[in-house]
This record gives C-alpha cells, structure tokens and sequence, in this order.
C-alpha cells in the first residue's frame, strides 16, 4: 500500500496539483475519478461531503485532453459559477451533468454539442443567460435554441429569440462590459508571446464574438412575456428591425430614441395605450405596425416620422384620424385602421398622394369625404361594416389600376389585382350604374346589405365582370350608350408594373441560401479539423487553419448581410410587393385573433 509519494507540482493542472496538496488519500481519489476516461469516454466528478477534495470551482483543465473521448460528464454539487467558450471541443458529448452549482450564464458556443442528448442544470437558481426557467420549461431544446440563436447573431446580424416566455433579457455578452473595454480587453489577448501563440487564444475569441453581437442590425423578440423593451435591447444601436410582437408591452421605453438607424418596429398584439414623444427622433421608421393594442388616441408622435410607409392601427379603439396625420405622411402607402371606433374619415385625405391600400373596415362611417379622388394610387378601399347610406360617388373616379406581383407564404405567384372595394354589411339601398365602367374591377362585396334593392341578389351572386357588365348594359339602355355617366370617363388601362427585380431579387435570395449551407458545412468541418490539431499542439497546421476558418467565417457573413439586403430590397420594393404580403396578413383580422 502506498503511503509516502513525493513529486514536483511544477507543471500540474490547478486541480490536480490542489488534490495533490490536500494529502496522499485526497490525491489518489482524485485521479481513482479519472482513471476510467479513457476506456468507458464517463467522467463522474459529483462532490459530496465524504469527498477529501473541495468542490470545484470550475471546470477541470485536464479534460481537454481526453476531448475526444468524453461522452458522459457529471459535475454535480460543485462551486462552478462559469462554464469556459471552449466547452464546444467536447464534440463526442451526450450526456451532461452540472446539477446543483453556481452557474449564472452559458457559453453560446455549447450550441455547437451536436451529438449532445441529454442536460442537467436543476437548481442553478442564479443563472440568467440563459434564463432559469427556458430550462425549467422547455429543457435541451429550448436551452439549445437560445444559444444557437446568440451563437449565429455575430455571422448573420439576425437574433431571433421567439416563444421562449422570457420576461427579462440579460446577455451576458453585453452587459458585463462596455464596448470600449472589450477593445482592451482583445487587445490585451491578442498580445503576441515569444512561440507565435496569442497571449489568450480562448479570450481572443470569446470577445471578437461579443464585439460583432453588438452589431446585429435585426431583433426579434416576438411572443413572449415583456412588459417592457428589454434595456439590454436597446444596446444593438446597429438595429434597423425590431420586433416585440405578441408580448405584454404596457409602455415603450423612451429609450426606443437610441435605435437611431431603425425602418422597421412591430409592436402588435400587446397592451400600448400611448407611445413615447422620444419616437419622434426615429425618423428612419418606414414600417410600424400597433394592431391589437389599446390605443384610444391617435399617437401624434406620428406625425414626426414622415418616412413611414406602413401603419397598422387596426383593433385598437381610436376615434378620430387627425388632418394633420394627411399633411404630414404624405409616405404612407398602406393604412389599416380596421376595427377601430372612427366616425369620419379627415376631409383632407386627398393629401395622400401615395396611398395605395385604405383598410377602414368595421368602423362607424357614414360618408366618404369629396377629397379622395385625389388619392389616384388607391387601389384597395375596404369600407364593409360601416354604415354607409348611400354608395360614395366619388369612389368612381378612383381609377388607378396596377399589374403587380404578390408573394404568398409558401409560393410565388403572378396575379392581377385592380382596384378592390369592399362595401358588404352597410346601409346602402343601391348602387350607381357607373360603377360598371370600372371595368378592372377584380373584387366588389356587397353582401349582408338588408337595405340593398339594386341590383338585385341573384345579380350579386355573379362573378364580377358579369355585375359590372350588367351595370352598364343599364347605363346603355338608359343613356343610348353615347354619353359617358355621372362619374365621367374612366380609363380601363392598365399600367403594367415591371416584375424582372422581383423575381431577380427572389432568384438571388435562393442563390445564396444554398451558398450559405455549403459555406456552413465546409465551415463547420474546418472548426473540428482545428479542434483535433489544437489538442495534439501541431502549431503549423493550428495557424493555417485558423487563417481558413477566419476566412470562411468572414464569407460567411458577408453572404449573410447580403441575404439580408436582398431581403429588404424584395421587402421595400417599388413594385409594392410589401404592400401585397401585408394585405395577406391582415386578410379577416377578427378570425386571426381567434388563433392568437
């Protein structure tokens, strides 16, 4: 039996060399721990009080030598608060244990335990980053999800951190340093040593990771449970997309000013009564969408954002449209304001030059003003559920008609949409002949009007063209088919819209999805080709390696901001091919909050 062993700690792991220093008995059962590593690729260091070692404090260094042997790793019941970025050279892990520590944040880089099948973070009260309870509720997966999410952020500047119940945001990326301290931080790292080696290799990659996660120009944070807009959110100052959809927004942060490059905000389906007056500063907004919220006030703070394009009121509670809305946006291409509680529309609509899309169904409008002919890009006028006495006549000289391309969720398709006026569940008793000069009328509903006596039902239930025919066979047979009628000449010609950047912006975007997966592929087998050669030391093949992966991952994001530019430019198209997905998506509002 051994009972005297002396060596030289000089060289010895941290771990180690504290097991050796606590006595002969602690040190050999510390290494009785490891002695199976090799044979079974199972590591159980769990502490418990008969132990003669003290918890540890984080993970040993020595496991990085048996990194491709390792599939099983229990450290429960220790002291760890951190786990190292490195923690992603245990590719052949599966199962993996830190019950009962100190842990506050995970690595992002963990995503990349691909053959991982199993984790264990019960009663780690403290951690944030992820948040407690994403593991509490959804466990590998919704853990995994996370990560992932704030690993890609860097490459694709897209973070999507959806339908996770947070209700607190804390990356631990962000809010431990400030950007100017993670400069010195890197260039303390990067320090060159006397063999060629960096001065911290794992730090150095660490912070150039949180240096390009701050740069991200796209957050979404739909569907989960804030009250607020995180602060942490606030920090991506390179946002130009934000989405805090689905949620439980009371307020908006008047910190929203700091997003100073911002086109595009969703706040839908929250509870906003009131938008802050420091909105004013985002004058880049083009996009705003604050359906389903508790707005009793048009927010006049609006009036200040006059790039926008696309407002969405709908399912709020506003009772009046303010004039000064018309004079000052003028931008606006798309208005929703449907289910709302509007009594009259502004009498200087026709200040609208560039509307296109009017959504103003079931509210309480009795007239539509004499202004809106001068709105001559209307091509959708939604008025049913309103109680209209009488066809607005003015509506006649709407006669702006477009070829357009619209695309649909899971296809493309070529369509052609004309002017679309819809009128059902109103007052009206009858319906001016003249209409049937519209003649690229595509969409005309007139159903549930009880007080409708021309034309007659069995007429209405035909398709379109043949209503709008037997409009003017009337005005014909009343007129001698030689004058034109009340609403004066309408041109029936369309103005054909060009396709070809559509179509070329849709055949890039699938061009460079498929670049994307090969160059993440070739990526992803250069990352363990530098993993193996960083454990056996072989520096030469490590640096060439090294400059490859650098290299890939720079393509990489290159390839991913310009999906990201072709995205937007399919998105804020002239050819109003936002305009077509946005009235998809708001088709039968009342039905789609049922799914909500």
């Amino acid at each position: 039996m051994l009972e005297i062993f002396n060596c030289s700690t000089a060289g010895l792991d941290a771990d180690v060399k504290h097991a050796y220093e606590s006595g002969l008995e602690t040190f050999l059962a510390y290494m009785r721990a490891w002695s199976t590593v090799k044979t079974s690729g199972r590591l159980d260091l769990s502490w418990d009080a008969s132990l003669a070692w003290d918890p540890l404090q984080e993970m040993p260094a020595q496991l990085w030598r048996f990194a491709d042997k390792l599939t099983v790793l229990n450290l429960n019941e220790n002291s760890i608060m951190h786990l190292p970025y490195n923690i992603f050279l245990l590719y052949n892990l599966r199962q993996f244990s830190i019950q009962k520590n100190n842990i506050q944040s995970l690595p992002y880089s963990m995503c990349r335990l691909t053959a991982l099948e199993a984790l264990s973070l019960e009663d780690n009260y403290d951690m944030y980053d992820p948040p407690y309870d994403v593991y509490l509720d959804m466990g590998l997966a919704g853990v995994m999800g996370y990560l992932r999410a704030l690993d890609n952020a860097p490459s694709s500047k897209i973070l999507e951190i959806k339908s996770l119940k947070l209700n607190y945001l804390k990356i631990n990326d962000t809010i431990q340093t400030t950007l100017e301290s993670l400069s010195q931080r890197k260039a303390r790292a990067d320090v060159t040593l006397s063999d060629g080696r960096k001065h911290n290799e794992v730090e150095s990659l660490q912070i150039a990771h949180r240096l390009q996660l701050m740069k991200i120009n796209s957050l979404n944070l739909d569907h989960n449970e804030f009250d607020t807009v995180p602060p942490d959110a606030l920090k991506f100052t390179d946002l130009v997309f934000l989405s805090v959809a689905h949620n439980k927004l009371e307020t908006l942060t008047e910190g929203i000013r700091l997003l100073t490059n911002l086109t595009v905000l969703e706040l839908d389906n929250n509870g906003l009564e009131r938008l802050p007056q420091s909105l004013e500063q985002n004058r880049s907004i083009v996009k705003l969408t604050l359906n389903r919220n508790q707005f009793k006030l048009f927010p006049d703070v609006i009036f200040s954002l006059t790039n926008l394009q696309i407002l969405n009121l709908a399912l709020n509670q506003i009772e009046t449209i303010p004039e000064t809305f018309c004079e000052m946006n003028k931008s606006v291409k798309l208005l929703a304001l449907q289910h709302n509680q509007i009594h009259f529309l502004p009498n200087n609509i026709g200040m609208m030059e560039n509307l296109i899309l009017l959504d103003v169904t079931q509210n309480h409008i009795i007239s539509v003003p004499s202004t809106i002919p001068a709105c001559q890009k209307l091509r959708a006028l939604f008025l049913s559920g309103n109680p209209l006495p009488s066809f607005p006549r003015d509506l006649l000289h709407l006669s702006k008609l477009q070829q357009v391309v619209t695309a649909p969720a899971a296809c493309l398709l070529l369509v052609t949409v004309s002017l679309q006026l819809r009128l059902s569940s109103t007052q009206l008793s009858g319906v001016p002949p003249q209409l049937g000069l519209l003649t690229c009328l595509k969409e005309l509903l007139l159903s549930d009007n009880e007080r409708l006596v021309w034309p007659t039902s069995d007429v209405l239930q035909r398709p379109v063209h043949e209503i709008l025919a037997y409009l003017r066979s009337y005005l014909e047979a009343e007129e001698g088919g030689n004058e034109e009628g009340e609403g004066g000449a309408v041109s029936s010609e369309l103005q054909a819209v060009n396709v070809d950047s559509f179509l070329a912006h849709n055949a890039r975007l699938a061009e460079l999805m498929g670049e994307l997966q090969e160059l993440t592929q070739e990526l992803e087998e250069k990352e363990k080709e530098l993993a193996k050669h960083t454990r056996i030391g072989n520096k030469s093949k490590v640096t060439e390696l090294q400059e490859v992966v650098d290299e890939l991952n720079y393509e990489r994001q290159m390839l991913a901001l310009e999906m990201r530019e072709t995205e937007e430019l399919g998105k804020l198209d002239e050819n109003l091919l936002l305009i077509e997905a946005e009235l998809a998506k708001m088709e039968n509002p009342v039905e789609d909050s049922d799914s909500d």
